[in-house]
Protein backbone atom coordinates (compact mmCIF):
# COMPACT_ATOMS: atom_id res chain seq x y z
CA UNK A 1 0.00 0.00 0.00
CA UNK A 2 1.10 3.58 -0.63
CA UNK A 3 -1.02 5.93 1.48
CA UNK A 4 1.50 8.73 1.04
CA UNK A 5 0.49 8.81 -2.63
CA UNK A 6 -3.22 8.41 -1.97
CA UNK A 7 -3.34 4.93 -3.52
CA UNK A 8 -3.64 1.36 -2.28
CA UNK A 9 -2.84 -2.01 -3.82
CA UNK A 10 -4.45 -5.17 -2.48
CA UNK A 11 -2.61 -8.46 -2.55
CA UNK A 12 -4.24 -11.43 -4.24
CA UNK A 13 -5.46 -14.04 -1.76
CA UNK A 14 -3.72 -17.40 -1.81
CA UNK A 15 -6.29 -20.20 -1.86
CA UNK A 16 -7.69 -22.83 -4.21
CA UNK A 17 -8.82 -20.09 -6.62
CA UNK A 18 -5.25 -18.76 -6.68
CA UNK A 19 -4.00 -22.25 -7.54
CA UNK A 20 -6.52 -22.57 -10.38
CA UNK A 21 -5.51 -19.19 -11.77
CA UNK A 22 -1.74 -19.58 -11.58
CA UNK A 23 -1.37 -23.34 -12.01
CA UNK A 24 -4.24 -24.21 -14.37
CA UNK A 25 -2.60 -27.44 -15.53
CA UNK A 26 -2.07 -28.68 -11.99
CA UNK A 27 -4.49 -26.79 -9.72
CA UNK A 28 -5.26 -29.30 -7.00
CA UNK A 29 -2.09 -28.96 -4.97
CA UNK A 30 -1.19 -27.45 -1.62
CA UNK A 31 -0.32 -23.84 -0.91
CA UNK A 32 1.70 -23.11 2.20
CA UNK A 33 2.80 -19.76 3.57
CA UNK A 34 5.41 -18.90 6.16
CA UNK A 35 4.13 -15.74 7.86
CA UNK A 36 5.26 -15.00 11.38
CA UNK A 37 6.52 -11.98 13.23
CA UNK A 38 9.04 -14.28 14.92
CA UNK A 39 10.64 -15.18 11.56
CA UNK A 40 10.46 -18.82 12.63
CA UNK A 41 9.25 -20.47 9.39
CA UNK A 42 12.82 -21.33 8.39
CA UNK A 43 12.14 -24.65 6.64
CA UNK A 44 13.85 -26.38 9.56
CA UNK A 45 12.76 -29.95 10.21
CA UNK A 46 10.44 -29.94 13.24
CA UNK A 47 9.41 -33.58 13.34
CA UNK A 48 6.30 -35.28 12.01
CA UNK A 49 3.59 -33.45 13.96
CA UNK A 50 1.84 -30.78 11.83
CA UNK A 51 1.14 -28.75 14.96
CA UNK A 52 4.85 -28.03 15.29
CA UNK A 53 4.80 -26.34 11.89
CA UNK A 54 1.61 -24.43 12.64
CA UNK A 55 3.19 -23.13 15.85
CA UNK A 56 6.26 -22.06 13.87
CA UNK A 57 4.17 -19.77 11.68
CA UNK A 58 3.27 -21.93 8.69
CA UNK A 59 -0.20 -21.69 7.18
CA UNK A 60 -1.86 -24.17 4.86
CA UNK A 61 -3.96 -22.14 2.43
CA UNK A 62 -5.54 -24.75 0.17
CA UNK A 63 -6.94 -28.23 0.83
CA UNK A 64 -7.18 -27.17 4.44
CA UNK A 65 -9.90 -29.67 5.35
CA UNK A 66 -7.49 -32.56 4.76
CA UNK A 67 -4.98 -31.23 7.33
CA UNK A 68 -2.30 -33.28 5.56
CA UNK A 69 1.10 -31.60 5.98
CA UNK A 70 3.22 -34.58 5.00
CA UNK A 71 4.60 -32.94 1.85
CA UNK A 72 5.87 -29.88 3.72
CA UNK A 73 7.29 -32.08 6.47
CA UNK A 74 9.11 -34.20 3.88
CA UNK A 75 10.51 -31.07 2.21
CA UNK A 76 12.01 -29.85 5.46
CA UNK A 77 13.40 -33.31 6.23
CA UNK A 78 15.12 -33.53 2.85
CA UNK A 79 16.58 -30.03 3.06
CA UNK A 80 18.04 -30.58 6.50
CA UNK A 81 18.73 -34.29 7.00
CA UNK A 82 19.80 -35.66 3.62
CA UNK A 83 23.46 -36.73 3.59
CA UNK A 84 25.78 -34.97 1.18
CA UNK A 85 26.19 -37.93 -1.16
CA UNK A 86 22.47 -37.91 -2.00
CA UNK A 87 21.61 -34.24 -1.45
CA UNK A 88 21.41 -33.10 -5.09
CA UNK A 89 19.13 -35.91 -6.23
CA UNK A 90 16.92 -35.80 -3.15
CA UNK A 91 16.38 -32.03 -3.26
CA UNK A 92 15.56 -32.09 -6.95
CA UNK A 93 12.80 -34.58 -6.16
CA UNK A 94 11.05 -32.23 -3.72
CA UNK A 95 11.93 -28.74 -5.04
CA UNK A 96 11.95 -27.07 -8.44
CA UNK A 97 15.56 -26.03 -7.93
CA UNK A 98 15.78 -23.76 -10.96
CA UNK A 99 12.59 -21.91 -9.98
CA UNK A 100 13.83 -21.52 -6.38
CA UNK A 101 17.05 -19.97 -7.66
CA UNK A 102 15.04 -17.51 -9.74
CA UNK A 103 12.99 -16.59 -6.66
CA UNK A 104 16.13 -15.77 -4.67
CA UNK A 105 17.70 -13.95 -7.63
CA UNK A 106 14.70 -11.62 -7.98
CA UNK A 107 14.91 -10.67 -4.30
CA UNK A 108 18.62 -10.07 -4.76
CA UNK A 109 18.33 -7.95 -7.91
CA UNK A 110 15.51 -5.76 -6.58
CA UNK A 111 17.41 -5.28 -3.32
CA UNK A 112 14.29 -6.18 -1.37
CA UNK A 113 14.38 -5.16 2.29
CA UNK A 114 11.43 -7.34 3.26
CA UNK A 115 11.99 -9.76 6.13
CA UNK A 116 11.44 -12.68 3.81
CA UNK A 117 12.97 -16.05 3.09
CA UNK A 118 14.45 -14.33 0.05
CA UNK A 119 16.48 -12.03 2.30
CA UNK A 120 17.40 -14.37 5.13
CA UNK A 121 14.34 -14.55 7.40
CA UNK A 122 11.83 -17.33 7.96
CA UNK A 123 8.91 -15.09 7.10
CA UNK A 124 6.74 -13.65 4.32
CA UNK A 125 6.90 -16.29 1.61
CA UNK A 126 4.68 -18.98 0.16
CA UNK A 127 5.10 -22.25 -1.73
CA UNK A 128 3.02 -24.38 -4.06
CA UNK A 129 3.22 -28.15 -4.41
CA UNK A 130 1.15 -29.63 -7.20
CA UNK A 131 -0.27 -33.11 -7.64
CA UNK A 132 1.24 -33.76 -11.06
CA UNK A 133 4.50 -31.89 -10.56
CA UNK A 134 5.11 -32.61 -6.89
CA UNK A 135 8.16 -30.36 -6.56
CA UNK A 136 7.64 -27.31 -4.36
CA UNK A 137 7.75 -23.93 -6.09
CA UNK A 138 8.43 -20.63 -4.34
CA UNK A 139 5.91 -17.79 -4.46
CA UNK A 140 6.98 -14.20 -3.84
CA UNK A 141 5.29 -12.14 -1.15
CA UNK A 142 5.42 -8.45 -0.15
CA UNK A 143 7.09 -6.19 -2.71
CA UNK A 144 6.70 -2.91 -0.85
CA UNK A 145 10.40 -2.39 -0.09
CA UNK A 146 12.20 -2.84 -3.39
CA UNK A 147 14.34 -0.55 -5.54
CA UNK A 148 15.04 1.67 -2.52
CA UNK A 149 11.37 2.47 -1.90
CA UNK A 150 9.09 1.69 1.03
CA UNK A 151 9.69 2.12 4.72
CA UNK A 152 13.24 0.70 4.71
CA UNK A 153 15.99 2.09 2.50
CA UNK A 154 17.82 -0.44 0.37
CA UNK A 155 21.53 -1.09 0.28
CA UNK A 156 22.81 -1.33 -3.31
CA UNK A 157 25.85 -3.22 -2.02
CA UNK A 158 23.84 -5.80 -0.09
CA UNK A 159 25.36 -9.26 -0.20
CA UNK A 160 24.14 -11.51 -3.01
CA UNK A 161 23.60 -14.34 -0.56
CA UNK A 162 21.69 -12.65 2.25
CA UNK A 163 19.22 -15.52 2.20
CA UNK A 164 21.90 -17.87 3.53
CA UNK A 165 21.25 -16.48 7.02
CA UNK A 166 18.63 -19.27 7.11
CA UNK A 167 20.50 -22.53 7.70
CA UNK A 168 18.51 -24.72 5.32
CA UNK A 169 18.83 -22.11 2.56
CA UNK A 170 22.54 -21.65 3.23
CA UNK A 171 23.12 -25.27 2.31
CA UNK A 172 20.77 -25.07 -0.67
CA UNK A 173 22.07 -21.85 -2.25
CA UNK A 174 25.75 -22.71 -1.82
CA UNK A 175 25.47 -26.35 -2.85
CA UNK A 176 28.04 -26.91 -5.66
CA UNK A 177 25.52 -28.50 -8.03
CA UNK A 178 23.08 -25.60 -7.62
CA UNK A 179 25.05 -22.39 -7.10
CA UNK A 180 25.77 -21.88 -10.81
CA UNK A 181 22.01 -21.68 -11.40
CA UNK A 182 21.91 -18.76 -8.97
CA UNK A 183 24.67 -16.90 -10.78
CA UNK A 184 23.04 -17.69 -14.11
CA UNK A 185 19.72 -16.15 -13.08
CA UNK A 186 21.44 -13.07 -11.66
CA UNK A 187 23.36 -12.58 -14.90
CA UNK A 188 20.25 -13.04 -17.03
CA UNK A 189 18.23 -10.59 -14.92
CA UNK A 190 21.10 -8.12 -15.04
CA UNK A 191 21.36 -8.38 -18.83
CA UNK A 192 17.62 -8.41 -19.59
CA UNK A 193 14.75 -7.84 -17.19
CA UNK A 194 16.61 -5.39 -14.94
CA UNK A 195 18.53 -3.69 -17.74
CA UNK A 196 17.55 0.00 -18.13
CA UNK A 197 16.15 -0.49 -21.64
CA UNK A 198 13.63 -2.99 -20.27
CA UNK A 199 13.06 -1.93 -16.67
CA UNK A 200 12.76 1.82 -17.13
CA UNK A 201 9.88 1.73 -19.64
CA UNK A 202 8.12 -0.79 -17.40
CA UNK A 203 8.38 1.53 -14.39
CA UNK A 204 7.13 4.46 -16.45
CA UNK A 205 4.18 2.49 -17.83
CA UNK A 206 3.22 0.90 -14.52
CA UNK A 207 3.74 3.81 -12.13
CA UNK A 208 3.46 6.88 -14.36
CA UNK A 209 0.66 9.17 -13.19
CA UNK A 210 0.31 7.15 -10.00
CA UNK A 211 3.37 8.23 -8.06
CA UNK A 212 5.58 11.34 -8.46
CA UNK A 213 8.09 11.18 -11.28
CA UNK A 214 11.02 11.71 -8.92
CA UNK A 215 10.10 8.45 -7.18
CA UNK A 216 10.18 6.59 -10.49
CA UNK A 217 13.49 8.21 -11.38
CA UNK A 218 14.96 7.22 -8.01
CA UNK A 219 13.85 3.64 -8.60
CA UNK A 220 15.56 3.63 -11.99
CA UNK A 221 18.78 4.92 -10.45
CA UNK A 222 18.62 2.41 -7.62
CA UNK A 223 18.05 -0.45 -10.04
CA UNK A 224 21.04 0.57 -12.17
CA UNK A 225 23.29 0.91 -9.13
CA UNK A 226 22.22 -2.45 -7.78
CA UNK A 227 22.68 -4.15 -11.15
CA UNK A 228 26.20 -2.81 -11.46
CA UNK A 229 27.12 -4.13 -8.03
CA UNK A 230 25.59 -7.56 -8.65
CA UNK A 231 27.45 -7.87 -11.93
CA UNK A 232 30.71 -6.97 -10.18
CA UNK A 233 30.18 -9.88 -7.76
CA UNK A 234 29.41 -12.60 -10.31
CA UNK A 235 32.49 -14.75 -11.11
CA UNK A 236 32.18 -14.39 -14.87
CA UNK A 237 34.96 -16.92 -15.49
CA UNK A 238 32.44 -19.58 -14.53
Amino acid sequence: DSPQYGSYMHQESRDSVFAERHFPDDPGGNIYAGITGNHSATLAYLGTNPTSYMNAGYLKQSNTSENDWSDLINLTYVLNNTPDYNYSAAVQQVADVNEWMLYFAVFTMTCSMETSLGTGFGDDYAMYRGLQDTRFRMLGHDWDTILNEGDTAGNPNADLFRATAVASINRFLKWPDFVLLSYGHLRRLDDATCAPEQLNPLLDKTLGGWVPQYVIDNMKTSAATRSAYVLSQIPLNL
